[in-house]
């Protein structure tokens, strides 16, 4: 892995880095900046409509709609109804909301600054900020501070149908830096869409929800190049205390729909800086589904020190972007980082890229019981499956890899690889328990990078211990090529009723052998080259149906050796007493 990113490792361990619905009146006082309408809905506020100490701080009793309209509000007004709605985000970063509070941002309309929500809600009533009206999604331009959205040690919180950007400089017009309140971090070196952070001695985080929302042109302003590419769409971090005795986390992260491009690093990323890797203080209960990240920098996602995570059917293009110069450019559509209990299911990976890592989805090291499953991965740079090390029961089932590993360079792109790297160069642990079945791979003729021939590469690193490797079927076409290097004990490699077609060859340093389950034979796909996944279906006549190693023995869903998971990547069944086809696909 790239050196940043061991550093980014280590960091890990050591430490941090319409109408009104009524409801009660606010307590506090009234406002120092009035306010009025402004002609236009661009958003212009000054560095003073942000700041909160512009206006007497107020409490909500909760239960109450407040509106905001930068186009047609007035500060002076109680903003509880559309025709009485504030204007500024200073106004709101005045108010401590409490539970039921619905905090209403009009469409069509554009605030420059931040919103920093004080205010929880509790579990029956969260605190709920959204829009109104039927045009575009209302934008928080966050104009150079550090985050669009800055939920703090807050909780029980629901967003919906908003747009962030922040890509502007990080100092105002007098040269000073934009801090939001009562906080000390700029957005010089770092950047957010939306950032929440747990921190202190508070307790855990419940119930984030995070719905309808698009991000992009997150990026820094540096004066060191070297954080350039430091923008995030999407930050859950847990930082530790000073006396390294905080253990806590978020419970209840619920992303839908969003949508995120244009971000200097990684779309959504989910991490924990606690003292302790003990999985009783990971963050749990994670949900990503619906969403598409495009042309992000780095990542699509990274998770790290969390659990029991879905991400499901989403979309991720173009990871690792090149198209600006601030983007960090090397990226896999997701990848895991000492993670438990993981399911990454029926979702699309394409165009991944970099000099390193950009596979479709990877599961970098420390993970146990991560699946990818039911997933189509396409032109990824760096390949479709990598396992890095000290993994326990992790991998890939059930999808389809279409043109896969196009990179040539000392990091030759890979059709399967399992490494030994844990961290570091010197830390090198093995992985055990790794599975790679039923999987559906095309080698395309001709690697569209170079316009040379397809040759990637099926490796399994020194220390390796089990991996079960079964009734993959491998589409080689004329021209093209694919390398078999194993470096472990061989003994340790479960190859049974692989289907290769076309140009293998085995490595002169490797102890590798066939075994006598596997073929060698054309499998009858039903248009193999096609883009469509629906042609890597098999003809009615293939010699691989019915031809699979059966997968059963247990009826424990997270025993992915011995439960087979019931169904294929078209939806079929798969029975755990007859043999399944080898391939993605189950049909007749």
């Amino acid at each position: 892995m790239k050196s940043k990113l061991f550093l980014l490792s280590i960091l890990f361990i050591i430490g941090c880095s319409s109408g009104s619905s009524g409801g009660d009146e606010i307590s506090g006082g009234g406002n120092n900046n009035g306010g009025g309408n402004n002609s236009g809905n661009t958003g212009g506020n000054s560095d003073g409509e942000t700041d909160p100490d512009k206006y007497t701080d107020s409490s909500s009793n909760g239960n109450t709609t407040y509106y905001i309209s930068f186009s047609s509000g007035d500060d002076t007004k109680d903003g509880k109804s559309e025709a009485n709605a504030f204007k500024n985000l200073g106004k709101i970063n005045s108010i401590t909301f409490a539970p039921g509070d619905k905090i209403k941002f009009k469409t069509g309309d554009t605030w420059k600054g931040y919103f920093k929500l004080r205010g929880s809600g509790n579990s029956s009533s969260p605190i709920l900020i959204e829009s109104y009206g039927s045009s575009s999604k209302p934008i928080i331009d966050g104009n150079g501070y550090q985050a669009s959205l800055f939920l703090e040690n807050v909780e029980y919180v629901e967003l919906n149908n908003l747009e962030f950007k922040n890509e502007a400089t990080h100092l105002k017009s007098d040269g000073s830096v934009k801090l939001m309140h009562g906080s000390n971090r700029s957005g010089s070196d770092e950047r957010y869409g939306l950032l929440a952070l747990r921190f202190g001695e508070d307790n855990n985080i419940n119930d984030i929800k995070i719905s309808n929302v698009k991000i992009s042109n997150i990026y820094p302003t540096p004066t060191d190049n070297s954080y350039i590419h430091q923008g995030y769409g999407i930050r859950f971090e847990s930082l530790k205390n000073s006396d390294n005795s905080q253990n806590n986390f978020f419970d209840g992260i619920t992303i839908d729909n969003v949508d995120i491009s244009l971000t200097g690093h990684y779309g959504i990323h989910i991490v924990n800086r606690m003292p302790s890797a003990e999985a009783d203080y990971f963050h749990r209960n994670i949900s990503i589904t619906n969403s598409s990240f495009y042309d992000t920098g780095g990542s699509g996602i990274v998770f790290a020190r969390s659990k029991n995570i879905l991400v499901e059917n989403s979309t991720f293009k173009g990871t690792g972007s090149t198209k600006d110069n601030r983007m960090w450019e090397r990226g896999s559509g997701l990848w895991v980082y000492t993670c438990n209990d993981v399911i990454i299911q029926k979702n699309t990976f394409e165009d991944a890229y970099g000099p390193q890592d950009s596979f479709g989805a990877h599961i970098d090291w420390g993970n146990e019981r991560v699946v990818i499953q039911y997933c189509l991965s396409k032109n990824n740079y760096g390949g479709f499956v990598e396992i890095l090390g000290e993994n326990i029961d992790c991998g890939y089932r059930y999808n389809i890899s279409i043109g896969d590993g196009t990179r040539t360079n000392t990091h030759n792109g890979k059709i399967f690889w399992i490494s030994n790297f844990a961290g570091s160069d010197s830390r090198r642990i093995g992985s055990k328990n790794n599975f790679i079945y039923n999987n559906t791979i095309y080698i395309p003729a001709t690697n569209p990078v170079t316009s040379n021939p397809m040759n990637p590469d099926l490796n399994i690193g020194d220390l390796t211990e089990d991996s079960y490797i079964y009734n993959n079927l491998i589409y080689i076409t004329s021209g093209a090529s694919m390398n078999i290097k194993t470096e472990n004990d061989r003994d340790l490699n479960y190859f049974r009723n692989n289907l290769y077609f076309g140009t293998v060859k085995i490595d002169n340093n490797t102890a590798f052998e066939h075994h006598s389950s596997e073929i060698f034979i054309d499998p009858k796909l039903v248009n193999p080259g096609s883009s469509d996944p629906n042609d890597y279906k098999l003809q009615t006549d293939s010699p691989a149906i019915g031809k699979g190693i059966l997968i059963n023995g247990s009826t424990n869903s997270k025993n992915f050796i011995q439960n087979n998971g019931g169904r294929d990547y078209f939806g079929n069944s798969v029975s755990n007493s007859e043999k399944p086809n080898i391939g993605a696909y189950n049909g007749n």
